[in-house]
């Protein structure tokens, strides 16, 4: 049985307690978050600032330090079970190979790309509203993509302006 580091209260820890050798009790823990959530996001940016400097001055002994972690094997086997487990699903394979098909499509010539359906951008990102339909896109800008993304909208195409001669 393990106990509390803080207080002492005699705990059974989770697994991921136990592999970070890191025991505290539910209250203790509660404690704990609060006050590191009550930091100010001045002193957050200040401390992200400050370790962006460091990365920057030990770029170093931060390669060496990352290299020798992705060299474990247990991290390598995770990542592998990881990245096996992503492209196996699918709906991930669905999704690249719309990608893939609508690529090919811009490059031999058979897509073009269009300005931002929004805002006439020319700078413009592939939206598929359905990846079993790869090639029905909407061309939109980097920031209509995301807002898109974001808010779930379903674009509806737009419809043509009839000009009725009388």
């Amino acid at each position: 049985m393990y106990h509390c580091r803080y207080c002492g209260v005699q705990i059974n820890p989770t697994p991921a307690q136990l592999k970070r050798r890191d025991y505290k009790c539910k209250a203790c823990w509660r404690d704990y978050m609060n006050i590191r959530n009550s930091i100010t996001p001045g002193q957050r940016e200040k401390n992200s600032e400050s370790t962006k400097k460091w990365i920057a001055e030990n770029r170093e002994a931060v390669r060496l330090r990352q290299s020798a972690y992705n060299s474990q094997r247990e991290v390598q086997l995770a990542t592998y079970e990881r990245t096996r487990r992503y492209r196996k699903d699918p709906i991930t394979k669905l999704k690249n190979d719309a990608r893939r098909l609508t690529q090919a499509a811009v490059k031999l010539g058979v897509l073009h790309k269009m300005p931002c359906y929004y805002c006439d951008e020319t700078k413009v990102e592939a939206h598929h509203q359905d990846y079993n339909n790869p090639l029905d896109i909407i061309w939109l800008c980097r920031a209509h993509h995301e807002e898109v993304h974001l808010t779930c909208v379903v674009v509806q195409p737009k419809q043509k302006e009839s000009t009725d001669d009388v």
